[in-house]
């Protein structure tokens, strides 16, 4: 039971701190429409004549949800391959998703191949590939499997990959051919107008493939939706193994109460209340319970900081999981005792000294 209970309060505490977390980017202002290989020019012309749009951009993976490309990359020719993951964008990327430059420029803004020879890269790449600063990664050029890619602009760290993974290498770069969505940035007090304009925008562009699109942080909510999904399962499976606990319970306290029948008549023969009554019935469960506690609570929340732990990001363990696992704990011992004690304290004694 306690397991059971710690483990539900952490995983909808982790779901809470996943979703209300910042990830570094524009998440609430940002569309995405599946492009679905069409062209991006044409895209962007339909799209951005729209009220509440300021920018288009487009990108080959939503962030924060765990898709990328990859490859072993290398500064120097005796170094050892790092893996190094990239997005390909377009450049206008930076400013839709308002991720911050820290050295170097952004893309030249000009439609050229050119823009495909160059990268802008995370700080954790420059700290990766052997950099001594940001300053001097700007105009190096990396191998990226048998590409030579210019550094030209570095930016500060963001989670483009899950809350729960460590931030790791990234390169930014422009490669049209894997645009998989388009990102408008959108400024409008009616967000739900807004979107419907966009599906109608879409069944003008192309009525013959399905509408894929909605708000980035709709996406990034839906992809932690399955912290809440599986701690719903476990709320309903803890219901149940507290109903069976509590049954137990009541049978334990029930039973020993049975044996008290005529101690507990003799007190209130000689004046005994209620309350001291339940002093004295109830002292050794809540003692057992008491001890129980303190020995089961800390030990699920140590088992649940073990998989908690391997999470890069997280929401800190604490008294917000003991505390309530501990009120609930005592509702239910309470209640319990209460409720036996009552019951046999309302009997009348004459009659429980004489069967007895």
């Amino acid at each position: 039971m306690y397991s059971l209970l710690v483990t539900i309060l952490i995983l909808k505490k982790q779901g809470e701190f996943l979703v209300n977390s910042k990830y570094g980017f524009n998440e609430s202002e940002v569309f995405y429409v599946n492009t679905h290989k069409q062209n991006p020019a044409s895209i962007k012309q339909h799209f951005e004549s729209i009220s509440g749009v300021e920018n288009v951009t487009f990108a080959s993976h939503h962030p924060a949800v765990g898709r990328s490309h990859g490859g072993d990359a290398q500064w120097k020719k005796d170094q050892e391959p790092i893996t190094l993951y990239y997005f390909s964008v377009d450049p206008n990327y930076i400013d839709v998703m308002e991720l911050e430059l820290v050295a170097g420029n952004d893309f030249p803004r000009d439609i050229s191949t050119q823009n495909e020879k160059f990268m802008i890269i995370n700080q954790k790449a420059v700290e990766a590939y052997g950099f001594e600063s940001a300053s001097q990664a700007i105009g190096e050029t990396m191998m990226l499997d048998t590409l030579g890619l210019q550094i030209i602009g570095v930016v500060k760290d963001y989670h483009w990959e899950p809350l729960m993974k460590s931030i790791r290498p990234l390169a930014l770069r422009v490669i049209p051919d894997r645009y998989e969505y388009t990102y408008l940035k959108v400024r409008s007090e009616d967000m739900v107008a807004q979107k419907k304009k966009f599906e109608q925008a879409w069944a003008s562009f192309d009525a013959n493939r399905e509408y894929e699109g909605g708000f980035l942080n709709e996406q990034l909510d839906e992809f932690y939706q399955f912290f809440y999904d599986l701690g719903n399962i476990l709320t309903y499976v803890a219901m149940i193994a507290l109903s069976i606990t509590g049954l137990g319970f009541l049978g334990m306290v029930s039973f020993e109460l049975k044996t008290k029948v005529k101690e507990i008549g003799i007190r209130k023969v000689l004046g005994a209340s209620f309350r001291s009554l339940t002093v004295s019935m109830g002292k050794g469960f809540i003692i057992m319970i008491v001890i129980t506690s303190i020995i089961a609570i800390p030990f699920a929340m140590w088992a649940n900081g073990l998989w908690v732990n391997e999470m890069a990001f997280h929401a800190p363990i604490d008294h917000t999981i003991f505390i309530p696992t501990l009120i609930i704990v005592g509702i239910i011992a309470t209640v319990t005792i209460l409720s036996q004690v009552w019951i046999n304290a309302n009997k009348n004694p004459t009659e429980t000294l004489r069967s007895e």
